[in-house]
């Protein structure tokens, strides 16, 4: 479970001022309620040793960049940087993984630069779509609480263990793309388990980047 913890008189003045790494994660995703505290409290396993190099990148990128946005005026400094980094404990988690990932796709495209924000709370809704999260909201959770999370549980099963469908689907990242055999069969291009889910996420952008460079939907 990611927590961050009160080490100084500066992280407690961004957890009063509702600055926190957990809250900061929910506003910058556009995810709250319980789906964004079963994201947080998962850690994220790179199976196989595939994503190692993602699991790093999210753990010390995403802190950095949480770092770097609640600090304001004085408060911005290196050292300062390192000080709310080093508050916020445990491993890397699935939401940091899937908001790395948001932010990753969100740099791709000009288009949305001048929104960077929007632009990868828009990507991590997409991605939470694809994995099949939306499927059921808050207020089903109000009324059907333990079955939304026996649900919520399998999506992020899934996506730990990769037992999506070969192309994708049930994942983060569901491609289309067909492969024409020596006999003319059409097949979709299976994401084979040996991929990591770096090289998916270019696969899934390439597959929705038009001649223009801009994103399709």
């Amino acid at each position: 479970m990611v927590k961050q913890i009160r080490n100084g008189d500066l992280v407690d003045k961004l957890i009063e001022r509702g600055d926190s790494y957990f809250h900061w994660l929910q506003e910058r995703s556009g995810v709250t309620g319980p789906l964004s505290s079963m994201l947080a409290d998962t850690e994220f396993v790179s199976l196989y040793g595939l994503d190692d190099i993602l699991k790093e990148r999210a753990k010390e990128d995403v802190r950095e960049m949480y770092a770097e946005s609640v600090l304001k005026g004085d408060e911005y400094n290196d050292k300062n940087i390192e000080t709310v980094c080093k508050s916020i404990r445990g491993n890397c988690c699935l939401f940091e993984v899937i908001f790395c990932l948001a932010d990753a796709v969100n740099d791709m495209f000009d288009i949305l630069e001048e929104d960077v924000d929007g632009g990868t709370k828009r990507f991590f809704g997409i991605m939470m779509d694809n994995a099949g999260f939306s499927t059921y909201d808050e207020e089903d959770w109000d009324m059907h609480e333990e079955e939304v999370k026996a649900y919520w549980e399998k999506c992020i099963d899934r996506i730990l263990k990769r037992t999506y469908e070969e192309d994708g689907y049930g994942g983060l990242f569901p491609v289309k793309t067909e492969i024409k055999l020596e006999d003319n069969l059409v097949v979709p291009m299976p994401v084979e388990e040996s991929v990591s889910l770096w090289q998916q996420m270019n696969d899934w952008v390439d597959e929705h980047t038009n001649e223009d460079g801009e994103w399709v939907d």
